[in-house]
């Protein structure tokens, strides 16, 4: 525990934030959709809002603070698919190397998540968030960067479900 505690507790990789951003990302998943979120989603999406060259496709923030975000699942997908095709401009290579990267950092996470009551996880291998209530409070740019990701993509990927397609439009070997 130790190893993966010196590992992943720094700057902005930290079982606490991984949890967070999951609950969050199952939370309004669930609320759009009324459905559960699986497992594999968590695998594969937490790690392109984790990589700013895939958060900053679905939102980011300019100097001015006015937000962009992406609308369409299909529209992430043909972005992030130029991207990932040339090596040299994300920070680890490919798509499916990024998530290969963090899939330590999403197992902590979910157990931070389950341990912390966030997160239930179904016997069929799907996440149901909590119903909590957050304090409302003023978060810093980055990690309002983060949060305002995680709900565009929540919100996106409810609307266009099919995981089939984010593998096959990815390029993830499973």
């Amino acid at each position: 525990m130790k190893k993966i505690y010196k590992q992943y507790c720094n700057d902005i990789q930290n079982p606490a934030l991984g949890a967070f951003l999951i609950y969050t990302f199952a939370n309004l998943f669930y609320k759009r959709k009324k459905d559960y979120v699986s497992l594999l989603d968590i695998f594969i999406f937490i790690p392109l809002i984790m990589v700013k060259e895939t958060r900053e496709i679905l939102y980011f923030l300019d100097a001015n603070g006015k937000s962009y975000k992406t609308t369409k699942i299909s529209k992430f997908y043909e972005k992030i698919g130029y991207i990932g095709k040339l090596n040299s401009n994300l920070t680890l290579g490919t798509i499916n190397g990024v998530i290969i990267r963090f899939r330590e950092f999403i197992m902590t996470s979910i157990v931070f998540a389950i341990d912390t009551k966030l997160i239930e996880l179904t016997s069929k291998g799907y996440i149901k968030p909590r119903n909590i209530i957050f304090p409302s409070c003023n978060l810093n740019k980055e990690l309002s960067t983060l949060e305002g990701a995680v709900a565009v993509l929540a919100k996106i990927y409810a609307d266009d479900t099919d995981l089939n397609k984010a593998v096959k439009n990815l390029e993830i070997v499973l």
